[in-house]
């Protein structure tokens, strides 16, 4: 059975990309409401149809830099952009189970590079570290840290040394 938006697909002689592009948007709403991590919060309409969710899928998902960190085990974390595959492409990363990120400020901008990198020195200071430490259950970190991260000002020198630290230990990690 074709779908209707396999007939308008057909109709349009686009590129992947567009096509993609147009099936996302035709189902945005869907997709929302089955994938949201707060799937059970949410009252599904009488016209949803039934469909398989898209796990971490949102505007974060074209975010160009993360501040990732695992939700247990030991703390760390590390700032996040494309990575070179093997076969020399420029690929974006995709987070699964026990990794957290954080790419946007509260305002729902994307944090530039300079900005994840003050977060994540922020985040590997040893006296963070030690309040989430013992503040948390061993077993698992709060996806939220308890710690207030002043926005960053890149006209504040302090926080232009904290992005300039982190970048140099993602460089050079014996060099912490």
């Amino acid at each position: 059975m074709e779908i209707e938006w396999e007939k308008e697909i057909e109709k349009e002689n686009t590129d992947t990309g567009s096509r993609l592009t147009f099936i996302l948007e035709s189902y945005k709403r869907e997709i929302t409401i089955h994938s949201s991590k707060n799937f059970l919060d949410y009252e599904i309409p009488k016209d949803a149809f039934e469909c398989y969710g898209l796990a971490r899928v949102g505007p974060y998902s074209f975010a160009h830099h993360y501040v990732a960190f695992r939700d247990n085990t030991k703390w760390c974390a590390a700032v996040v952009s494309k990575i070179r595959t093997f076969w020399g492409e420029d690929k974006k990363v995709v987070f699964q189970n026990h990794a957290v990120s954080i790419c946007e400020g509260l305002d729902g901008n994307f944090i530039s590079e300079d900005e994840a990198h003050y977060i994540c020195a922020i985040l590997n200071a040893p006296i963070v570290e030690e309040y989430i430490l013992n503040s948390s259950d061993l077993r698992s970190f709060k996806i939220r840290p308890p710690v207030k991260i002043l926005k960053y000002d890149e006209t504040n020198i302090m926080h232009s040394e904290l992005s300039e630290l982190s970048k140099s230990a993602h460089r050079d990690p014996t060099n912490i």
